[in-house]
């Protein structure tokens, strides 16, 4: 069996209606796998069970690689934003979306990458161990976060998850590793509860930044919606590096929640929270601000 690298294209035959519950394909689940194999995958359609060959117009090699990392799926058609768990426990491979995704996407993904052209929907990478996810649109709420009802620690672990977009509230709730990165905006409580890992958001953020972290760190690029009085100002600095991207300005850095008790930093770009800030940079010694 061939170990060369093989691509499957995944095309919707008609917009849905319901939700398509996608989570069976992916790389490492049809690796080894013949053509009629694949288009015979069990998935759900709403509430009932049908086949990949039913819902969408496939075409793939006849046979697979059994390595996954030789694996790319590409998903396209009108409606894909109604596709839910995109990359479920995905351990290996590279899934391209031609346009939107629906929610859950990468959740629980372990290894591999994927790649979505257009937005994502809510909890992208929700409880991500591992891999990579890039939106070139923008993404919904509750990216690399855990599900409602978890406890906050069940947050993402690992991994690298790029906005090229916007993003909604609560980045990165209960993450204790990985990397998020917003080039655009985002909403209210970026990083809640955050126990480690890293938060850029390189437009502006809303309300409640870092509330009841306890450790990771988050840099804040555009203006904030304010500081917690819970965050105590530390020092300021000329400019802050992370993840190979330099922003050369000056930034207040906070660190806290002291309400955890917590230990985590977050870096404030001063030329676009004058307001927010100058009451603060009077608690620190010598500061010239600019």
């Amino acid at each position: 069996m061939s170990q060369e690298k093989a691509s499957i294209y995944a095309k919707l035959k008609a917009k849905p209606s319901v939700p398509i519950d996608l989570r069976s394909l992916k790389p490492d689940r049809v690796a080894g796998l013949k053509s009629s194999d694949i288009k015979n995958i069990k998935i759900m359609e709403g509430g009932r069970e049908t086949v990949v060959e039913e819902i969408f117009e496939v075409e793939s090699p006849a046979a697979l690689p059994q390595n996954p990392e030789n694996i790319e799926i590409i998903i396209s058609g009108d409606g894909a934003s109604k596709i839910r768990y995109l990359g479920y426990k995905m351990n290996g491979g590279r899934i391209v979306v031609e346009g939107n995704i629906g929610p859950l996407a990468g959740y629980k993904m372990s290894r591999g990458s994927i790649v979505i052209k257009g937005s994502a929907g809510n909890w992208l990478g929700a409880r991500m161990k591992g891999g990579s996810i890039e939106v070139f649109g923008d993404a919904g709420s509750f990216i690399g976060a855990k599900l409602p009802g978890e406890k906050f620690s069940k947050g993402m672990k690992d991994g690298t998850i790029t906005i090229h977009g916007s993003a909604g509230s609560y980045i990165g709730l209960g993450m204790g590793g990985g990397t998020i990165i917003v080039e655009k905006s985002a909403g209210n409580m970026v990083g809640g509860y955050m126990a480690g890992g890293l938060i850029i958001v390189q437009g502006d953020c809303g309300d409640f930044i870092g509330a009841r972290m306890s450790g990771g760190r988050i840099i804040a690029v555009g203006r904030v919606g304010g500081i917690l009085p819970s965050f105590y100002i530390d020092s300021v600095v000329g400019e802050v590096r992370a993840r190979g991207r330099i922003f050369k300005k000056p930034f207040a850095l906070f660190v806290g929640d002291v309400l955890t008790p917590g230990r985590g930093t977050i870096a404030v770009s001063l030329e676009e929270n004058k307001t927010v800030l100058q009451p603060l940079l009077k608690l620190i010694e010598e500061v010239k601000v600019p």
